[in-house]
C-alpha cells in the first residue's frame, strides 16, 4: 500500500530546515532577521501577533504605521485590527490605572485577564526604559493613528506599494480598483483569436470540430494569468504538423474507401466470425463498419476519434497489425487463415488506424499550443493595456509589484529599498498559504540578499503560520513554496501550547499523527504540543473521540459496500446521534461545564457542499434544524442556475425541454412521474406557457425582481419551500434576484440579463469576486452548524461531527495541471503528464488531503467523533495513510473491512489510555423520531422580522415583441388557448388544435392526413426537418427518424414509412425557379436562424394599405384590418426555420406548418393565412432576412417566402406551398440605416 503514495525522495536543503524549532516567547525573541512562526491549531497565532505588536509599540518604540501586517482574507484584516487595538487599549487601561503603592500584576489581572502575565512582563520592561506618564503618551498615539496601522490584506498591501512608490513601479499615480474580478469582454483572447485562428483554415476547422471560442479557451487558462512564474512545456509548430496529419489521414481514408468493399468483405466475411469475441465485439464492429460504409459512399471522412476508439485497444496497441489480429484469432484456425487478407486488413484499416492516432495526436498538439499561445499573448497584452488604463483588479496589483520588483526593471532596487525603509518589522500572517509570486515580493523586498540591501537598513521578517493548515491548492497556495521560504529561515519558532482543547482530545489527535511522514512530504512534521486545560468539560461517559464503525459487518460480512450506500448511512447515523445528544440535553442530561447542551454548539464537518446538503436534510428529516455556512460563489449553487433555466424558458416558452428542467429543479421538485404527467396534459403545458408569457410581459413592464416575485408566488414556490424549511433556498433565491434587479438597471435587455446570469454561472468555480457574489450566511447562533473543512479553518466548535472522513480521494479531472518538476511549477496539459508528474501528483493531493484532515480533526474543544469504513477507494483516503501498519489491499484494490477495523483496533489498543481517550463503537446510534415541529420564532427566543415596505421603481423600459406576441388576442374563426403555438419553435395553435392528442391518434390510413397531432408532434416534424439531409432520401435516414419519433412517443412501426414518404415529398417539391429543397446545396442552407432586430414606430394600423399595395389578396388585407391598431418600438425576435440562398440575388424564407386542412390548394392555403395571421409573420421574417443579408453585405433584391404545409405536399406539383415574393426595395421603411448600424 504505502508504495502507491511514495514520491521521488526530495534532496535536501541547502541550508536545511532547523530541525528543532525554538519555542516562540513574543517578549524575548530578537527583532531580526528572517523568522519562521509555525503555529499549530488552537495555539493562539493571532493572541501571540498581537502579543509580540504591542511590545514593538512599547519596547522597540515603532509608531504602528512602521510595523506591516499581512494577512489574506479581509475578515481575517479586520480580526487582526481588532485585536492588536484591544491589547494596546488594554495596556493603556493597565497604565493609566497604574499609580503609587499598586501592583502591576494585580491590575493586569484584573483588566486583562486573558493577558495578564504578558502584559505585567511587558509593562514592567518598559517602564524600566520610559516612566508611565510616557509611555501613556505613546499608547495613546499609537490608538489615535491606528488608523493609519499598515495592517492590509495581500492585495491591500500591493495596492499601498503603488501608490506610495508609483514612479518606482511605472504605474500611474492615480490606481482604481475594478472589484468584479472578472473580464466578461475577453478583448485581448477575441483579439488573439482573429490575428490567429480566422484566417488560418487549418486552425478554424479545428476550433469548430471541438466546438471552441475564444471565450472556452480563455476560460481554460484565465486562473493562470497571475502566475507567471509557472513555465510551460513546448509543443512544436502545431499549426504545421496538424495539416501534414490531416493529409496523412486523408490519403489513408482515400485508400481504404476506394476498396471498401473489398475490406469490408475481407473483415466482416472472413476474419470478424474468427476473432476473439471480447476483443472485437461483433455488434460493435459491424456497426463501425456501417459507419465507415456510409462515409465512403458520401465521400467523406469518418472523424479520427472514432477511427481511433475503435482500431486501438487499452494498451495503444493497433487492432488492426496483421500479427494482432493472427493472435486473437485460435490457434487450432491461425494455420487456416490466410496471410494476405490479414496483410491487406493491415495496409487499409491498419494504416488508417495510424494515421487517424497521429491525427488525433496533432490535433491533440495543436489545442495545447493554442491554449499556450493564447495565455502568453494575453499576458503581454494585459501589461500592455495597465500602461494607459488605471483601473486594476485584484490580481493587477500583486502583478505589478511582482514585476516592479524583478532586477531587470530600472527602479527595483531602488522600490525594495524604499519598501525595507517603510516599514521595519514586517509579520506577514497565514504565510502557509503563500505562492510563488507572493513570497518573491516578500523576500526581494524584506530578506537581505544583495550587497546593498545588506548596507542599508533591513527590515525584521517574521512569517507566521501552520504548514499542517495549507489548504487551498485551488486557490493558487503552494505549500512547496512556504517549505522554500522556511529554508531561508534564520530563527525557527512554535507555539507549543493549545489553548483549544483538553489534554486528552489533543494527545489523542496526535497519536493519530504519530507516524513518520505523517503529512506525506518531507520537511513537514507533526510537532507535538501541550494542553492548556487538563479536563473536558463532557460527562464523564463521553469519550474526547468515538470512532463509529460505518460497515455493516452482520450483513456485508467481508465485503466493501458503495459509497453512497454508506455516505447515507453516515448522513443518517450522525442525524441520529445529534439527534440523541440534543435529546439528553434538554432531559438535563448532557452538560457542557455546567450548561445543557445547545444545538448551536455542535459541527458537523464535511468535504463538499453535497454532502452538507445531504447532511441538512437527513438533520431536517429527524427535525433538527442546521444552517450550512459557507464563503461559497452564490452562483455556484443550484437556485442559481434553476433561475437561469426559469428565465430562459420565459424569453424562449416554446422550448419544452426548458420547461420541464425548471420543473424538475430545486424550485418545483417535480418528479419523474409529475413530468410525464406534465407531458399528457395539454391544459396544463398551455398554462405554463401562459403564465411564462405573463412573467416575460411583467419583466418588460416592471422589471425582473417584480417579475420574479410575482411569478413564484402566484405558483406556490414560496409556499413550497417554506413548507419544507429551506430558509437557505429563499436566502439564495432572494439575493439572486437582488443582483438581477441591479443588473437590470444598468439598461441590460432580457436576453442580456438571462446570459449576464449563465456568465455568472459558468464563471462561479473561480475564486474570488466581489463579497455580493458570496452567499449570505442564515441566522445560526440556535442551529447545528454544517461546515466544509475549507471555510472551518480558525474556527472552533464544542463537538464536532467528520461523518464522511472515510471516503477515497479523487483524482484531478482538471485538462490543464501545475506540477512540481526539480523545484519548479510547471503548467502541463493531461495528455503531457509523465508517470512521475503523476505520482508526483498523487503525493501532493494526499498531503493535502491529510493537511485538511487535520484541519477538520482539530477543530473540537471538548468531543471528536469521526465516522469510519471500508469502501472500494479506502487505500486512497488520508485516514488509511494514517495507520502506520495499514491492511493489505485485495487485487481489486479494495480493504477488507475485518482487517481495517481489527487494524484501528490494535492502534487504539497501543495509546496511552492515560494520556488519550478513544472509543471505536460498531452499534447505530439508537433510532429516533422527529418531533413534531411546533416552535415559532415567538415561542424559540428568536427575534421576529417583518418586510420593509419599499416603493415600487418606476422607469422606461425596452419592449420586446414577436409575431406571436402581436396576434395572441386577435380574434379567430375558431378560438383555443393562443399559449399552445409556444409550446413548439415556429409552431401556431393551428398547427394542433381540434386534433386528437398523439396519443389518441387512431390507426386508420396510414397518411399524413391522419397522422397524429397535438402538442407535440409539431415540434417533431420540425425536429425531423432541422437536421434532415435533403439530398438524400428519406429511407436512408430511417435511424433517427425513428429515435425523433420514439422521443415524441409516436409509433415509428405504424409512421415511419408515412414520414419518409412525407420528407421525401417536402425535399423534392419544387419551391423557386422548378428547384426544390434537395436540389439546394449544404452550403446555401441555413436552418433555425434566430433574430432579434430593433424598430422605430411599425404601424400595425398601416399594414393593410401596405399589403394592398404589395398586392396580397383581399381576405388576407382584411385579416390585417382586425389586428389591435398600434405602434410597435423596441425589438423584434422570432426564429426562421430555413434560408435559402437562390441565385445571386434572391434568398428564400422557408417556414414548416404541420396544419391539418380540408385541402390544400391556392384557396385554402391563403384562407389559413389570413386566419392565423402568417402574412405578419411571413413580413416580418423577411425584414430579418434582408437585415441579415445586409449585416453581411450580401446584395439581395428580392425575399421569397415559402409556407410548406407539410401534409399537403406532393413532390410534383406547387400543392401545399403558399408563395409571396417581396421586392426588398418595398422594405426599406424596416432595414438597417446609419443610426442603427
Amino acid at each position: 500500500m504505502q508504495a502507491a503514495f511514495k514520491r521521488p525522495k526530495q534532496p535536501a536543503p541547502a541550508n536545511g530546515i532547523p530541525a528543532m524549532p525554538s519555542s516562540f516567547s513574543p517578549l524575548h525573541i530578537p527583532i531580526q532577521g528572517i523568522n519562521l512562526i509555525e503555529a499549530s491549531a488552537g495555539t493562539g497565532k493571532t493572541w501571540n501577533i498581537a502579543a509580540l505588536f504591542a511590545r514593538l509599540v512599547l519596547l522597540e518604540q515603532m509608531p504602528v504605521d512602521k510595523i506591516l501586517v499581512v494577512t489574506f482574507t479581509k475578515a481575517a484584516t479586520a480580526e487582526l485590527k481588532t485585536r492588536l487595538r484591544a491589547r494596546l487599549n488594554d495596556a493603556l487601561r493597565v497604565l493609566q490605572k497604574y499609580g503609587d503603592g499598586q501592583d502591576i500584576a494585580e491590575l493586569c489581572q484584573k483588566y486583562a485577564p486573558d493577558a495578564a502575565a504578558f502584559l505585567t512582563e511587558l509593562l514592567q520592561k518598559a517602564m524600566t526604559n520610559e516612566s508611565p506618564e510616557r509611555l501613556v503618551i505613546r499608547l495613546k498615539a499609537a490608538i489615535s493613528q491606528f488608523d493609519h496601522a499598515s495592517i492590509y490584506t495581500i492585495h491591500g498591501f500591493c495596492q499601498r506599494v503603488l501608490q506610495d512608490f508609483a514612479f518606482y513601479c511605472q504605474v500611474p499615480f492615480s490606481l482604481e480598483m475594478d472589484e468584479e474580478q472578472h473580464r466578461q469582454d475577453y478583448v485581448a483572447a477575441q483579439d488573439y483569436w482573429r490575428a490567429t485562428v480566422a484566417h488560418d483554415d487549418t486552425l478554424a476547422q479545428l476550433v469548430y470540430r471541438h466546438r471552441q471560442t475564444p471565450q472556452h479557451l480563455a476560460a481554460r487558462v484565465q486562473s493562470f494569468l497571475a502566475r507567471p512564474y509557472l513555465k510551460t512545456q513546448p509543443v512544436g509548430k502545431t499549426a504545421d504538423f496538424l495539416r501534414q496529419a490531416e493529409q496523412d489521414y486523408r490519403r489513408a481514408w482515400q485508400h481504404a474507401a476506394a476498396q471498401w468493399p473489398r475490406v469490408q468483405a475481407a473483415f466482416l466475411g472472413e476474419v470478424q466470425p474468427k476473432l476473439n469475441k471480447k476483443s472485437y465485439e461483433p455488434q460493435k464492429y459491424a456497426d463501425f463498419c456501417a459507419l465507415l460504409a456510409q462515409h465512403a459512399q458520401e465521400g467523406t471522412e469518418p472523424p479520427a476519434s472514432t477511427v481511433v476508439q475503435h482500431t486501438f485497444d487499452s494498451k495503444g496497441d493497433n487492432k488492426f497489425r496483421a500479427d494482432y489480429l493472427l493472435s486473437k484469432i485460435a490457434k487450432a484456425q491461425q494455420a487456416m487463415q490466410n496471410r494476405e487478407t490479414l496483410a491487406f486488413l493491415e495496409d487499409t484499416l491498419g494504416g488508417l488506424a495510424e494515421t487517424a492516432q497521429a491525427a488525433e495526436q496533432a490535433e491533440q498538439n495543436a489545442l495545447i499550443g493554442l491554449t499556450l499561445a493564447l495565455l502568453d499573448d494575453w499576458r503581454v497584452q494585459n501589461e500592455r493595456g495597465k500602461e494607459q488604463q488605471t483601473t486594476r483588479q485584484f490580481d493587477d496589483l500583486l502583478l505589478d509589484v511582482f514585476h516592479a520588483l524583478q532586477e531587470n526593471r530600472t527602479h527595483a532596487a531602488a522600490l525594495s529599498q524604499a519598501m525595507a525603509r517603510q516599514w521595519r518589522v514586517a509579520l506577514i500572517d497565514e504565510f502557509q498559504d503563500t505562492d510563488p509570486l507572493q513570497y518573491d515580493i516578500f523576500r526581494r523586498a524584506f530578506a537581505a540578499e544583495s550587497d546593498t540591501q545588506k548596507a542599508a537598513c533591513t527590515p525584521a521578517w517574521f512569517m507566521v503560520g501552520d504548514p499542517k493548515q495549507a489548504i487551498y491548492s485551488f486557490r493558487g497556495a503552494d505549500i512547496f513554496a512556504y517549505l522554500a521560504a522556511a529554508e531561508k529561515a534564520e530563527h525557527r519558532y512554535t507555539l507549543t501550547t493549545n489553548h483549544r482543547s483538553h489534554a486528552r482530545l489533543i494527545n489523542s489527535i496526535g497519536a493519530l499523527f504519530a507516524r513518520d511522514k505523517p503529512f506525506a512530504l518531507d520537511h513537514l512534521p507533526y510537532e507535538p504540543v501541550s494542553a492548556g486545560r487538563k479536563e473536558k468539560r463532557l460527562p464523564e461517559h463521553e469519550p474526547s473521540v468515538r470512532l463509529r464503525w460505518l460497515n455493516d459487518l452482520h450483513e456485508c460480512g467481508d465485503t466493501a459496500e458503495a459509497a453512497d450506500t454508506l455516505r447515507h448511512r453516515a448522513a443518517d447515523w450522525c442525524a441520529r446521534e445529534i439527534a440523541r445528544s440534543l435529546h439528553l440535553s434538554a432531559q438535563g442530561q448532557f452538560h457542557i461545564g455546567s450548561l445543557p447542551l445547545e444545538a448551536g454548539q455542535i459541527a458537523v464537518l464535511v468535504r463538499s457542499h453535497k454532502d452538507g446538503g445531504l447532511m441538512q436534510r437527513t438533520l431536517k428529516k429527524y427535525g433538527i434544524q442546521s444552517v450550512l455556512m459557507s464563503r461559497e460563489n452564490l452562483f455556484a449553487q443550484e437556485e442559481a442556475t434553476a433561475v437561469c433555466a426559469l428565465l430562459e424558458f420565459w424569453l424562449k416558452p416554446q422550448k419544452t425541454e426548458l420547461l420541464v428542467y425548471v420543473l424538475a429543479g430545486c424550485l418545483f421538485g417535480y418528479t419523474a412521474a409529475d413530468v410525464q404527467a406534465l407531458l399528457a396534459d395539454d391544459a396544463q403545458l398551455a398554462y405554463w406557457t401562459e403564465s411564462a408569457l405573463q412573467a416575460q410581459q411583467d419583466w418588460q413592464q416592471w422589471g425582473v425582481y417584480a417579475a420574479m416575485q410575482r411569478f413564484l408566488q402566484q405558483n406556490g414556490v414560496i409556499t413550497r419551500l417554506l413548507a419544507q424549511g429551506s430558509e437557505r433556498m429563499l436566502t439564495n433565491i432572494g439575493q439572486i434576484m437582488e443582483l438581477l434587479a441591479a443588473e437590470d438597471e444598468q439598461g441590460r435587455n432580457e436576453t442580456a440579463l438571462q446570459q449576464w446570469l449563465a456568465q455568472e454561472i459558468a464563471q462561479s468555480t473561480q475564486s474570488g469576486g466581489a463579497e455580493s457574489r458570496l452567499l449570505r450566511l442564515e441566522s445560526d447562533e440556535h442551529l447545528v452548524k454544517i461546515v466544509t473543512m475549507h471555510a472551518a479553518k480558525g474556527l472552533q466548535y464544542p463537538i464536532v461531527y467528520c461523518p464522511f472522513v472515510w471516503a477515497g480521494g479523487k483524482d484531478s479531472t482538471d485538462e490543464w495541471q501545475v506540477v512540481q518538476r526539480g523545484g519548479e511549477n510547471w503548467l502541463l496539459h493531461k495528455t503531457q503528464l509523465e508517470d512521475g508528474d503523476r505520482e508526483s501528483m498523487a503525493q501532493a493531493q494526499l498531503s493535502e488531503d491529510l493537511r485538511l484532515l487535520y484541519v477538520a480533526l482539530t477543530r473540537s474543544e471538548e468531543q471528536l467523533n469521526v465516522y469510519m469504513a471500508a469502501g472500494r477507494n479506502t487505500h486512497r483516503s488520508d485516514f488509511y495513510y494514517l495507520l502506520d501498519t495499514p491492511p493489505q489491499e485485495s487485487d481489486k484494490k479494495t480493504v477488507s473491512p475485518l482487517a481495517y477495523r481489527q487494524c484501528w483496533q490494535e492502534f487504539i489498543a497501543r495509546q496511552d489510555a492515560q494520556n488519550t481517550d478513544f472509543v471505536l463503537t460498531d452499534e447505530p446510534p439508537p433510532p429516533f423520531a422527529a418531533p413534531e415541529r411546533t416552535a415559532t420564532a415567538e415561542h424559540s427566543g428568536q427575534p421576529l422580522y417583518r418586510a420593509v415596505h419599499l416603493p415600487p421603481r418606476r422607469y422606461a423600459v425596452t419592449r420586446h415583441t414577436s409575431f406571436t406576441a402581436l396576434t395572441r388576442n386577435v380574434p379567430r374563426q375558431s378560438d383555443t388557448v393562443a399559449a399552445e403555438e409556444l409550446l413548439q419553435p415556429a409552431l401556431d395553435s393551428a398547427e394542433q388544435r381540434l386534433l386528437p392528442a398523439a396519443s389518441t391518434a387512431q390507426a386508420q390510413e396510414r397518411s399524413m392526413a391522419n397522422f397524429p397531432a397535438g402538442t407535440g408532434v409539431g415540434v417533431c416534424l420540425h425536429s425531423l426537418l432541422e437536421y434532415f439531409r435533403f439530398q438524400q432520401a428519406a429511407c436512408t435516414q430511417s435511424a433517427r427518424t425513428e429515435r425523433v419519433l420514439a422521443q415524441y412517443s409516436i409509433d415509428a412501426d405504424m409512421w415511419l414509412d408515412t414520414v419518409n414518404d412525407m420528407l421525401d415529398k417536402v425535399r423534392q417539391t419544387p419551391l423557386i425557379g422548378g428547384k426544390a429543397l434537395c436540389d439546394f446545396l449544404p452550403e446555401q442552407r441555413l436552418a433555425e436562424l434566430d433574430f432579434l432586430f430593433p424598430v422605430q414606430q411599425f404601424d400595425l394600423a398601416a399594414l393593410p394599405h401596405w399589403l394592398a399595395e404589395s398586392g396580397l389578396d383581399g381576405d388576407i388585407v382584411q385579416a390585417a384590418s382586425s389586428l389591435t391598431a398600434q405602434q410597435v418600438s423596441g425589438f423584434l425576435n422570432g426564429a426562421i426555420d430555413l434560408l435559402l440562398w437562390h441565385e445571386p440575388d434572391t434568398i428564400v424564407v422557408a417556414d414548416y406548418k404541420s396544419n391539418r386542412l380540408p385541402d390544400y390548394a391556392p384557396e385554402s392555403l391563403t384562407r389559413a393565412i389570413a386566419e392565423h395571421h402568417y402574412y405578419l409573420q411571413a413580413l416580418i421574417y423577411a425584414i430579418a432576412a434582408a437585415r441579415y443579408c445586409q449585416s453581411r453585405k450580401i446584395a439581395v433584391r428580392h425575399i421569397a417566402v415559402r409556407y410548406l404545409f407539410l401534409r399537403g405536399m406532393d413532390g410534383e406539383s406547387g400543392a401545399g406551398v403558399w408563395s409571396w415574393d417581396i421586392p426588398v426595395e418595398r422594405l426599406q421603411p424596416w432595414l438597417i440605416h446609419g443610426d442603427d448600424a
